[in-house]
Order: structure tokens, then C-alpha cells, then sequence
């Protein structure tokens, strides 16, 4: 089977949240790092709300890719969990060919 496109990198399950409790930092001495944005180390952070959302490079360009009607596919490992599911899953759904996953 030929494809337009193969990815090759990382897939994830990001989560996603909304909270007032980040403090945003100028950092001008650090040219790598100028604006920051942090939490106190090892403090609870009250999240207003959250989501869960799907990322990683490889698996954002196959989506897009297969979204633009190409015949893509992604080489990535993912765990034997609910999330490496979960990722799969998502893949199928977007179009994306998954017989190169690995776990």
C-alpha cells in the first residue's frame, strides 16, 4: 500500500487545564527563556477546569495530513494501557493507517 506520508515520533495524551494560580515571569537575562510561567514547586494547583486532548509531533502531522485527504500513516509506540488506546482509537477515527504502531 503506498502512502502520501509516514510520520515517525511521538504520540501522546495531553491534559489540558484552565487555572488562575500560574504567575507569568519576565526573564530578559535568558535569552532561551525570557517569559515564564510558574508554580510554586510542590504546591496544589486548583484547577478550574480540565480536558483531555491528544498531541505529540508525529501524531499532529499524520491527523493534519490525513485531514487534508492524504493517505497517511504514523510509526509510533504506544503503551498497553487505556491511554495507548485511547490514541489508537483516535488515529482510526482521523484516518490515520495504524499498522506501523508498536507498543
Amino acid at each position: 500500500m503506498k502512502y502520501s506520508v509516514i510520520t515517525v515520533g511521538g504520540a501522546t495524551e495531553d491534559i489540558i487545564f484552565y487555572t488562575a494560580e500560574g504567575l507569568s515571569l519576565n526573564n530578559p537575562k535568558d535569552l532561551l527563556r525570557q517569559h515564564l510561567l510558574a508554580f510554586e514547586a510542590g504546591a496544589k494547583v486548583k484547577i478550574d477546569r480540565s480536558w483531555p486532548s491528544f498531541g505529540g509531533g508525529a501524531a499532529n502531522a499524520a491527523v493534519n495530513f490525513a485531514g487534508l485527504g492524504l493517505k497517511c500513516a504514523t510509526f509510533v509506540c504506544l503503551g498497553k494501557d487505556d491511554r495507548g488506546a485511547k490514541v489508537r482509537a483516535n488515529f482510526k477515527k482521523r484516518g490515520v493507517d495504524v499498522k506501523f504502531l508498536s507498543y
